[in-house]
């Protein structure tokens, strides 16, 4: 095979380079979305704050309206549901999350890797002495 010409070197540092863009715009895309879900973790937390206020309201009002013991244990029991089924929705919201934040890393640990080659094969084509005036072109 012959040697690349000068041509052919340019046109693959422009090829380079515009795959460099590209993976840039992917991680930029990405890193968008990994704020995106922090957001959205903490508009969980916020209503998971919200829920346990309300839960704790409930809970002084039944304390200071509640006059025998049934409709106390009747409450009490009411409000261990209500715990336990937001627990299951604030523990499946979470494991969404960590699977989330678990894809976006690994996309962007495959972006990473991808552009560190790119970035090895441009210091490669740079570190090349040029090519003599006098070399025969095809």
């Amino acid at each position: 095979m012959a040697e690349p010409t000068l041509k052919d070197l340019l046109k693959a540092i422009v090829d380079l380079r515009t795959d460099v863009t590209g993976l840039r715009t992917d991680m930029t895309g990405l890193r968008t979305d990994v704020t995106g879900l922090r957001t959205e973790v903490t508009g969980l937390r916020a209503e998971v704050t919200d829920v346990r206020t309300d839960v704790t309201d409930l809970r002084t009002e039944v304390a200071t309206t509640v006059a025998t013991k049934e409709d106390v244990a009747r409450v009490s029991t009411d409000l261990a549901r209500t715990e336990t089924r937001l627990d299951a929705k604030i523990d499946m919201h979470r494991a969404e999350t960590r699977k989330g934040f678990a894809d976006i890393d690994e996309e962007l640990t495959k972006h990473s890797t991808v552009h560190r080659e790119v970035e090895k094969e441009i210091t490669a084509l740079k570190r090349r002495p040029p090519r003599p005036a006098t070399a025969r072109r095809r």
